[in-house]
């Protein structure tokens, strides 16, 4: 089935629809966004593991998945610059963890520009819409039952 959006010039314009990975890849994606602060081990949560994920199935479709770049990316990339070229003059110790967030920001720049991109195909909104919902309702439903709260 192939998806499309409105011009504006008013014509249909389609676009290849994604495939049945990167769409299952993006709804687990979104379904661990609520659940960012369970561990896997030291450094790798849920999110950033479904994250991994998106971005290596991205691979079966570049033409999809990472083309058209928002403006918005290159703001934020010229951020990620600016950032990066401040920590030169840092201590060691503070380069260190200078360079780890340059490393997170720049994952999830490619994470903005995947979804910017997969967002423009309906079948891919409404899988996104339903896995938000389904998240938020079992993140709802746990901390009702109890589950996963902590207690000063």
């Amino acid at each position: 089935m192939r998806s499309g959006s409105w011009s504006a010039m008013g014509a249909r314009v389609f676009r290849p629809a994604p495939g049945g990975i990167i769409l299952l890849s993006f709804c687990l994606f979104v379904f661990s966004l609520p659940f960012q602060d369970i561990t896997l081990g030291e450094n790798l949560t849920i999110s950033r593991l479904t994250g991994y994920l998106l971005m290596l199935a991205t691979i079966t479709r570049p033409r999809i998945c990472l083309s058209r770049p928002p403006g918005a990316l290159w703001w934020f990339t010229l951020y990620l610059l600016s950032y990066g070229l401040l920590t030169i003059p840092l201590e060691e110790k503070y380069q260190a963890l200078a360079i780890g967030r340059i490393f997170s920001f720049a994952q999830l720049l490619v994470l903005f520009w995947i979804s910017h991109n997969l967002l423009y195909h309906e079948q891919v909104l409404d899988g996104f819409l339903g896995a938000l919902v389904a998240s938020t309702a079992t993140l709802a439903a746990l901390q009702l039952t109890g589950i996963g709260t902590t207690e000063d």
